[in-house]
């Protein structure tokens, strides 16, 4: 419900977090707009809700992994 409320479109935040988990980042400038998007930070909040060991939650964490401190530090649930 989280999501719901965090973005705008929630149906193409959900399309872009599948082909972004599913085929990762065409390259360097797909992935910095991903981590300043308005989407990320709610978007890595809702996979890192899912289940242990769901390829949401596996994808979020490899993708928090090289991410900007200040975005791990809003997302995390740990930081």
């Amino acid at each position: 419900m989280d999501l719901v409320r965090s973005v705008s479109d929630t149906g193409r935040a959900l399309r872009d977090w599948l082909r972004i988990r599913d085929h990762g980042f065409a390259g360097g400038s797909d992935r910095d707009a991903f981590f300043s998007s308005l989407e990320a930070r709610p978007i890595l909040r809702w996979a890192l809700q899912q289940r242990r060991a769901s390829m949401d939650r596996d994808r979020a964490l490899e993708i928090l992994a090289d991410a900007p401190d200040a975005l791990k530090a809003e997302v995390e649930p740990d930081a």
